[in-house]
């Protein structure tokens, strides 16, 4: 703030305090509480037909099936009317930095704190870090949208693996390979190049950095899984 005064940027200074109420008046922190007892109630809802850790998987699929078909809307709003896209990615925003809410508080609660899941948790406050960042929102949609495509065979996976039914359990873990791997690697890789490229000291995009070797790292697991 008070580099803005000294450089008599008060229109700056001002956009700056909009922007940092936006994030914090209460009226956006019901939204994200909304968003965030969405998912919690949809896992309540599962949990009462499945165990809970097989709920959680299902949740997962909710946000991630979810968020693929909002992509159609988001592609058609992109070029047309600013408003509504801008609208629009403000429900996206919301709605998944729900979902990691939601999914934080769930590992805090019912998994013990070991390294995948202290992982898992950097992986949420990172994504919702860069779902705030309008700056780069072209470059966060895409690679949220790669992600989330790239998990949808998860819960498939582990209801096979829960259920013992090996006959389309190496079947489907093969999809998730694929998927993953090919979305994760080349596609995730590509837009994060491009975002560096044109946002070069953009301090979120190394933040979230370590997510994409995280997810070298998970693709070299199920290739090794594979093998089970």
């Amino acid at each position: 703030m008070k580099k803005c005064l000294e450089d008599n940027t008060v229109g700056n200074c001002g956009n700056d305090i909009v922007a940092i109420y936006d994030k914090i008046n209460p009226f956006s922190l019901f939204q994200f509480y909304l968003s965030y007892n969405f998912f919690n109630f949809s896992h309540k809802f599962l949990n009462k037909m499945v165990d809970k850790n097989m709920a959680n998987y299902g949740t997962s699929f909710v946000h991630s099936s979810s968020f693929c078909l909002f992509s159609f809307l988001y592609f058609v709003l992109e070029n047309n009317d600013k408003y509504l896209f801008n609208t629009f990615w403000n429900f996206l925003k919301v709605y998944s930095s729900g979902y990691f809410i939601y999914d934080s508080l769930y590992i805090i609660k019912h998994q013990k704190m070991n390294l995948v899941n202290f992982v898992l948790l950097y992986h949420h406050a990172s994504g919702i870090n860069l779902l705030m960042d309008d700056e780069i929102k072209h470059y966060t949609f895409k690679m949220l949208l790669f992600a989330e495509i790239s998990n949808l065979p998860s819960c498939f996976v582990y209801y096979l693996i829960k259920t013992k039914n090996k006959t389309f359990l190496l079947f489907m873990k093969k999809i998730q390979f694929v998927l993953y791997s090919f979305f994760r690697i080349p596609l995730i890789g590509y837009y994060m190049t491009s975002a560096f490229k044109k946002f070069p000291y953009n301090k979120n995009l190394y933040i979230s950095l370590p997510i994409y070797f995280m997810g070298l790292v998970w693709t070299s697991k199920l290739y090794k899984g594979l093998s089970k």
